[in-house]
């Protein structure tokens, strides 16, 4: 049997999401608390106890990869390894991750860094709008192809 995954993207989280299966799955729980360490503050409580911060793109985009990451996680010794995946948005990081990592458990690591890199990337280009508004030119010389 083949198995395919779907990994959702930013817009169905709620209060709450995920302290059912921290409080019960060992391999969820150490991949949040890796996380939380990574990020420098405590995913379940930004998340689980507060509306606000659920809103907040920069608390819940992190938040839904650790989770995704923490569920994969704890399944992974008992399903087959996926022969495809696919996202929507942010899951489509997920996905990639999931399926290019060549280890059973993806490190949460690797996707704190794919999520931070997805930042960066989205800095700058807003930077770059902003400087084209205001007649600035911002195109890089190709390095690699001239």
């Amino acid at each position: 049997m083949k198995l395919g995954l779907l990994m959702s993207g930013q817009g169905a989280q709620q209060v709450g999401m995920g302290a059912d299966l921290y409080a019960n799955l060992p391999e969820y729980q150490e991949t949040i608390d890796r996380a939380s360490e990574l990020l420098g503050y405590d995913v379940m409580a930004t998340i689980v106890n507060s509306e606000d911060n659920i809103k907040q793109t920069k608390y819940t985009q992190p938040a839904i990869l650790a989770m995704s990451m923490g569920i994969y996680n704890a399944l992974s010794d008992v399903m087959p390894k996926p022969a495809a995946a696919l996202g929507l948005s942010l899951g489509e990081y997920l996905s990639l991750i999931h399926i290019s990592e060549p280890t059973r458990r993806t490190p949460i690591s690797y996707a704190v860094f794919c999520l931070k890199k997805k930042k960066e990337k989205r800095k700058k280009k807003k930077e770059n709008e902003k400087a084209r508004g205001k007649g600035i030119d911002t195109k890089q010389p190709d390095l690699c192809h001239s």
